[in-house]
């Protein structure tokens, strides 16, 4: 699948992710979740809202790029769709004002979101 600026996303393959959140008695339990990093890529909102309404991923990183309010307001519309996996979402650094966290808020309050954390530090909020 080709994307802006020549990327691929092969390049960016989903790859499992292992964590370990909590003990149980003596057991250590183990989750395991699917993972796309594309931060400081600079990729279109709707490209991600594709990615994530295609594909099973649980766990998206878009730190530094540029995704600004109207990206975040497409991306709100991914995640509310029903279509979406997301538990983790990262909008570290992306230019997102006030309209755009309202967006993303909204999107939260739908009850179709699946996010128990999302990042948005280092915005314009």
């Amino acid at each position: 699948m080709k994307m802006e600026s020549g990327l691929r996303l092969k390049k960016y393959l989903l790859h499992r992710r292992y964590l370990f959140p909590a003990r149980t008695g003596n057991r250590k339990q183990m989750s395991c979740t699917n993972a796309l990093d594309l931060s400081y890529q600079r990729i279109h909102s709707m490209r991600v809202c594709d990615i994530i309404t295609t594909t099973p991923i649980t766990w998206l990183n878009l730190n530094a790029d540029q995704v600004g309010d109207d990206g975040a307001r497409h991306i709100a519309t991914a995640i509310e769709s029903g279509k979406c996996e997301l538990t983790y979402l990262n909008l570290r650094k992306n230019q997102i004002g006030c309209d755009g966290a309202r967006h993303i808020a909204t999107a939260i309050e739908s009850g179709q979101c699946l996010l128990t954390d999302l990042n948005l530090t280092c915005n314009q909020i």
